[in-house]
């Protein structure tokens, strides 16, 4: 049998992706405490993708799939009113009454916490983050979208189970609005309304 000769290729990615991540963690959380407080709660798969969807309405595909497969969110089925999609069916995220539980008891106590805050105020710091594969939202995320219109998020939502685009005509739409304009509506959606917020999409892209 021929020996295959082996690398590190996949080691190294996940090593420096890990020391990336401690480094910044070290630069914005000084105390070693707090430090451990924020590593634990983003060791949790579930946890910044709960967040996500309390905040920004919404999460990536892999995050949102994640989540549905733990049953800490459900998928709804709703009618949408604006055009060109006026009676047509889409999927949205619900947060379930254990997701609920279960953020609320990974932050009992911690809630004026500096910490968790600056945790909060960097996810507030985009709007959302597509690694290639699509994001996936609430339904009041999805409706406010689509009401702007906001193609850039629209052409990026994907049905949980299939990943397959939910709105792939949204490209066609001419009418494009900024990050600002975006921020700004986030009122129908988030959790966090009254707080300064940015309405920046992330491009990871899945491919080099």
């Amino acid at each position: 049998m021929r020996t295959v000769e082996t690398n590190d290729m996949l080691l190294r990615a996940d090593l420096l992706a890990h020391e990336a991540r401690q480094a910044v963690l070290c630069e914005f959380i000084t105390d070693s405490v707090g430090r451990r407080m924020v590593q634990r709660l983003l060791d949790n798969p579930t946890f910044r993708p709960l967040l996500e969807l309390k905040l920004n309405g919404c999460t990536t595909y892999r995050g949102a799939r994640l989540l549905a497969a733990e049953e800490l969110v459900k998928l709804e089925t709703f009618k949408v009113r604006p055009s060109p999609f006026r009676g047509e069916k889409f999927e949205a995220l619900t947060i379930t009454s254990l997701g609920e539980i279960f953020v609320s008891e990974e932050i009992d106590g911690l809630e004026e916490n500096r910490w968790l805050s600056i945790l909060h105020r960097s996810i507030l710091a985009y709007s959302c983050i597509d690694d290639g594969n699509g994001i996936c939202g609430t339904r009041s995320f999805i409706e406010t979208s689509l009401e702007l219109p906001d193609p850039e998020i629209l052409k990026r939502l994907v049905s949980v189970w299939s990943g397959s685009r939910q709105f792939p005509e949204a490209s066609t739409i001419p009418q494009q609005i900024n990050d600002e304009q975006r921020a700004n509506a986030a009122h129908w959606w988030s959790e966090a309304s009254i707080v300064t917020r940015s309405g920046r999409i992330v491009e990871l892209p899945s491919s080099v």
